[in-house]
């Protein structure tokens, strides 16, 4: 599901190959990294899955709405003053971009800024935040990066609070965010971003795509992680958009669109994809805050559970109280009552630690391994898993029991961000 997307139009010479697009794009935007694109080609909704030809990796895409038409990136050249956003582990470059907004997604996610200060905010005081906090502009005559407060958060670079008027970035800095009503000189800040300005210093730096006659469109779009649907190839495409817009509380329109997505060999040249008036190469945002909320649904109660972190690696405990339904224990996902609800009397066989989820926030990625003391196994889509990490993405399936089918509870996962 694409909850937004901005459309620009580049031209290009038609030997120019897709993934080094790919790769200026890369350069271009703070929150692409790809090798390779996508080519988004509409579906008509009254067609089958088995009139798709589907082949390994495609996936299909349905876009809440229309594209937002913007100019294409500006091209970083050098002498260009690059800004590097980091914190901890985590760090986000300005790369091309000479108007940079920070802030966080509107809660329709209609809207998203440049730098997302979720990646620097303790969640639990992202409402304090306004959406739009800072404004960061490149003047290309001077050479020099100017900071503006937006909105009514409050924000110290270094020992200097920023006010109405635009402040110069003449050297690396700290920044740190407070609330509206917070004094920055007694008060502990609700997040930091540390700031460093790194010169282009040469053509070698960049990776530049020759200028043509051939207009390439490209959408760059925001969404939720990719959801598995097992279905029958006779099933209709508009009764999966119709059953996915119910599932991720997307409001049906007449503006909806459905594409099939196929990646493209990275050495296709533009001239070899032949591209129909309707038809379009497509990237992703890869957000690093995205998968900050995991979710555990009980696929046979009401069940559920919820995991939630924020910027720092966390190991969550998976099991059941037993017998010891007064004791307080350490567990992030209780599944004593899931397991009674479907198995009505052997509620008490899995262990107290059947096993640990992680969260590595360096790839904002969660991933399970078994609890060595565990003698129950763990599958995630029929496959049976070890004490070794195996990954979890949304759609998988976390089945524990004797094998995949006599088993003691089964889970399904989505993988989604903090809930506005």
């Amino acid at each position: 599901m694409v909850y937004t997307s901005r459309s620009y139009t580049i031209r290009l010479d038609a030997t120019v190959a897709v993934g080094t697009l790919a790769q200026f794009l890369s350069q271009q935007e703070a929150y692409i990294n790809a090798s390779t694109l996508e080519i988004a080609r509409p579906i008509d909704t009254a067609s089958r899955l088995h009139d798709l030809d589907l082949q390994l990796g495609d996936r299909i895409a349905i876009f809440s709405q229309p594209a937002t038409p913007q100019r294409p990136p500006t091209r970083v050249r050098p002498g260009d003053k690059m800004l590097i956003f980091s914190r901890a582990d985590y760090q986000v470059s300005s790369y091309g971009k000479h108007g940079i907004l920070v802030g966080k997604p509107d809660a329709n996610h209609n809207a998203m800024p440049d730098v997302d200060i979720r990646n620097f905010i303790n969640p639990d005081l992202l409402d304090y935040v306004s959406r739009g906090c800072l404004w960061l502009n490149f003047d290309d005559s001077q050479k020099i990066w100017y900071a503006t407060r937006l909105g009514e958060t409050r924000i110290m670079i270094d020992e200097f609070e920023i006010g109405s008027e635009k402040i110069a970035l003449t050297a690396d800095c700290l920044m740190r965010f407070y609330r509206q009503q917070d004094n920055p000189r007694h008060t502990e800040a609700i997040g930091t971003m540390r700031v460093q300005i790194r010169a282009i210093e040469s053509e070698k730096e960049l990776v530049s795509v020759k200028e043509g006659n051939y207009p390439v469109r490209v959408h760059v779009g925001t969404e939720r992680s990719g959801q598995m649907l097992n279905a029958s190839e006779n099933i209709p495409i508009g009764q999966i958009v119709t059953s996915l817009a119910i599932y991720n509380q997307v409001q049906m329109t007449e503006t909806m669109q459905t594409y099939l997505m196929r990646l493209v060999a990275p050495n296709t040249t533009i001239n070899d994809l032949r591209m129909l008036d309707d038809e379009f190469l497509y990237v992703s945002l890869r957000l690093g805050y995205a998968n900050n909320l995991l979710i555990l649904r009980d696929s046979h109660g009401k069940h559920e559970f919820e995991l939630q972190v924020g910027h720092d690696d966390e190991t969550r405990i998976l099991g059941s109280r037993g017998l010891l339904d007064n004791a307080k224990t350490d567990l992030a996902v209780d599944l004593f009552d899931a397991v009674a609800t479907h198995t009505g009397g052997r509620k008490a066989l899995l262990p107290l630690r059947q096993g640990y989820i992680d969260y590595r926030a360096g790839e904002s990625a969660w991933y399970i391994r078994l609890a060595e003391s565990a003698r129950i196994p763990i599958f995630v889509n029929n496959v049976r898993i070890s004490t070794h990490p195996t990954r979890l993405l949304s759609g998988d399936v976390l089945t524990i029991g004797r094998n995949v089918s006599d088993y003691f509870v089964r889970l399904e996962i989505e993988l989604t961000s903090r809930k506005d």
